[in-house]
């Protein structure tokens, strides 16, 4: 097989499934998270491709410049030749290049239409209760995430869920102790099958048992003054 045929299933950047699941994925923890990072993304191509095109129209002149120019000899002629070749070689990889950006664009812009459809209007209050939300619920994820690796909240999870507001802390404790059905599935089904002689997972019993939690207990006093 001719290795122009093979590079022609060559994609630089990212795939859809990389974007859609990597770049955009549920990481992000709120619909809101998603959408500032499509905008995110959105503005960095938008502003790369609005480059390439000012580059592109730059060496489409020197491409017709130096097509039309008159050589005083033989090796002039030569090296202008080679350099044409060139030229219109970058050309056509920068072509393949902007068309590869605009094709990750139009996978970001279509997502995030689908996210500000279901968001709406965006208000200075509405924003910053959007942003209350995202954090919240990105700390909670930290925090589920230590407990469920290492059995405990880490420090830096800890020190960063202490500048949430009071009332915001008190639901972040009350969701740890009776965790979410999904993170229940991803400890008994995915991540320590014991059941099929799976290894055990730090702070599982903890975590699992509900209610009482003892990996809360030392930590409770700071979330919950009285």
């Amino acid at each position: 097989m001719d290795v122009d045929d093979m590079l022609a299933d060559f994609q630089p950047y990212h795939s859809r499934f990389q974007i859609e699941q990597f770049i955009l994925g549920a990481k992000h923890s709120t619909p809101w998270g998603t959408y500032k990072q499509t905008l995110r993304e959105l503005h960095s191509r938008h502003d790369s491709l609005a480059s390439a095109g000012v580059a592109r129209e730059l060496l489409v002149i020197d491409i017709e410049e130096l097509s039309t120019k008159k050589t005083g000899g033989e090796y002039d002629a030569r090296r202008d030749a080679v350099r044409l070749e060139a030229m219109r070689k970058s050309l056509a990889a920068a072509d393949r290049n902007a068309d590869d950006v605009r094709r990750e664009y139009d996978v970001i812009l279509a997502r995030a239409t689908e996210l500000k459809a279901e968001i709406g209007d965006i208000t200075d209050e509405r924003r910053d209760q959007l942003e209350a939300d995202f954090w919240y619920e990105k700390f909670r994820r930290d925090a589920m995430l230590d407990v469920v690796l290492t059995g405990r909240i880490g420090r830096s999870t800890f020190e960063l869920i202490l500048s949430l507001p009071m009332e915001q802390r008190r639901r972040l404790v009350e969701s740890l102790q009776k965790p979410p059905r999904i993170l229940a599935y991803l400890l008994q089904e995915v991540m320590v099958p014991a059941a099929r002689g799976g290894p055990g997972l730090p702070g599982m019993q903890e975590v699992d048992s509900g209610g009482d939690s003892s990996v809360l207990k030392p930590v409770r006093s700071v979330f919950e003054p009285e």
